[in-house]
């Protein structure tokens, strides 16, 4: 006999490579190293094929990752059951569970079951009944191949429901425990979890947590946005000329009377609400601002629900693009009542200063012919204050000129 023991790649014993004969016979040192030599040559086929099972194991988990990654249709909820529904045919067990935990209370937030039971997305367990209070202790994933065996067979939750195997992996947001992606099955696990299965449900395990995370921070969002007064926008003008707005937040119903997926991917209905003698000075500053990446501001006339034209402002600030387009974040405000009280405000001042100005110019003149002693010689006394009288009314004259003169300005009719 001459044997030559055999070791995987992790050095666990496999078994021999062994000569057997009848006959008596005896093994050179040279024997003894060509033995060695083929059993090396042994070793590295079981290897080699070790490594082909890991390999191909490991690219078929990362392919269903990677599917489950690019799947984006439907809620975060459907895109979620379905993750789970692919994972738990991946990984041959009965339930798939994605919960929260909040204090010491387990909620099952959505769920896949192979054999549907009585399992509903809502309902609420004590954390400590749940095979989650023990990852939950741990932090991170958790595999038990056959629990009657394991050290956690006096558990509650195997009391309760006598689920043999369990993996789970932690899902953490903003660097808090916000639940589990855990799968379970009533049957001990053979063979045993393996260390991709492990890996595989960890990146689910981040994949849900992000997915989470944003849908998170677009409620947020939505939040602000539907409390914010007009509409916010983005506005990109391609280098062909054409114009979209990627997004538009749900003011734009108010302002342009359209749903944002009406002019997703094309913009010009919006100029057609504009009022024809302020087109050509909308559509010349987004040019202006175009060129120059210059902050963009204007106020101009659409056409209101009721038919009459109503004033609006707009203002954004642009970015170029790598593709040569421009694209402005902005919002658009109605400021049809603010305009109307700002036309009746100049129009007060203006009408007020006139009127004053009449008034005003013949006290002056009155106050200058006494104060010449055109109309006889006055007392001292007298003097003093007709000419205070008449250095105030010089003065109330300079202040209605400069508001005549302001007012001139704001309506562009002054020429510098």
């Amino acid at each position: 006999y001459a044997g030559a023991p055999l070791e995987d790649r992790n050095g666990f014993r496999l078994g021999t490579l062994c000569l057997i004969d009848r006959k008596p016979r005896t093994f050179s040192s040279d024997d003894q190293k060509t033995l060695r030599d083929f059993a090396d040559l042994v070793e590295r086929e079981f290897q080699y094929q070790e490594l082909g099972t890991y390999y191909a194991e490991r690219t078929q988990a990362l392919n269903i990752l990677n599917d489950i990654s690019l799947d984006s249709n439907g809620s975060v909820s459907q895109r979620i059951e379905r993750a789970l529904a692919i994972a738990n045919q991946y990984l041959k067990l009965e339930t798939a569970i994605v919960s929260n935990i909040t204090g010491g209370v387990y909620t099952v937030l959505w769920h896949h079951e192979r054999h549907p039971t009585s399992l509903e997305n809502g309902i609420t367990f004590p954390l400590e009944q749940t095979y989650c209070s023990l990852l939950a202790a741990q932090g991170s994933v958790l595999a038990i191949n056959h629990m009657g065996r394991s050290r956690f067979s006096e558990h509650p939750c195997y009391q309760q429901f006598q689920l043999e195997s369990y993996l789970a992996a932690p899902v953490w947001i903003d660097d808090e425990l916000f639940g589990t992606v855990n799968f379970s099955s009533t049957i001990p696990r053979r063979p045993v979890f393996t260390e991709t299965e492990k890996t595989f449900v960890n990146l689910l395990g981040r994949w849900i947590a992000d997915i989470i995370q944003q849908q998170k921070h677009t409620e947020v969002l939505d939040k602000l946005v539907a409390n914010a007064p007009g509409m916010l926008y983005q506005y990109r003008l391609w280098p062909d000329g054409h114009s979209t707005f990627p997004y538009a937040s749900g003011g734009i119903q108010a302002i342009y009377q359209v749903t944002a997926e009406q002019f997703a991917k094309d913009a010009s209905p919006v100029f057609e609400r504009i009022h024809p003698d302020d087109l050509a000075v909308v559509a010349d500053s987004i040019q202006a601002s175009a060129d120059r990446l210059a902050p963009w501001t204007q106020r101009y006339r659409i056409r209101w629900q009721d038919g009459s034209w109503h004033w609006v402002e707009g203002k954004a600030r642009p970015e170029r693009l790598p593709d040569g387009s421009v694209l402005w974040h902005g919002y658009i405000v109605d400021i049809d009542e603010r305009h109307k009280i700002e036309e009746m405000k100049s129009q007060f001042i203006s009408t007020v200063s006139h009127e004053l100005r009449t008034p005003l110019t013949s006290i002056a003149g009155s106050l200058g012919l006494i104060s010449s002693s055109s109309l006889g010689h006055l007392p001292e006394k007298s003097q003093q204050m007709v000419s205070i009288a008449l250095r105030n009314t010089e003065q109330l004259k300079h202040l209605i000129n400069d508001l005549l003169d302001i007012e001139k300005l704001v309506s562009g009719r002054i020429t510098m």
